[in-house]
């Protein structure tokens, strides 16, 4: 049961270096700013491609951000979007 752990762990890892990698170029390539959380048993990995001032927000509003995102699972898009842009703000 340990090795399973333990692979599971090393397939997120890299998972995620590979997520972060790719965000990191379609961010140079498109000339885009990207913007990544990873959210996995309660830990919040983040990315960004340009230095802003409010980017990242403090990890407080990213899970406050994230939990808001959670309980409108059946919502419409549209209203999700309304509710995280009224919280960044």
């Amino acid at each position: 049961m340990h090795y399973a752990k333990k692979a599971k762990t090393q397939q997120f890892t890299r998972r995620k270096s590979n997520l972060m990698k790719k965000a990191d170029q379609l961010a140079r390539l498109c000339h885009a700013d990207v913007a990544l959380i990873i959210s996995r048993n309660g830990r919040y990995y983040t990315y960004r491609s340009t230095d802003h001032e409010r980017w990242p927000l403090p990890m407080s509003e990213i899970v406050r951000t994230h939990l808001i995102y959670r309980s409108c699972a059946d919502v419409s898009l549209e209203r999700i979007v309304s509710v995280v842009y009224q919280v960044a703000l």
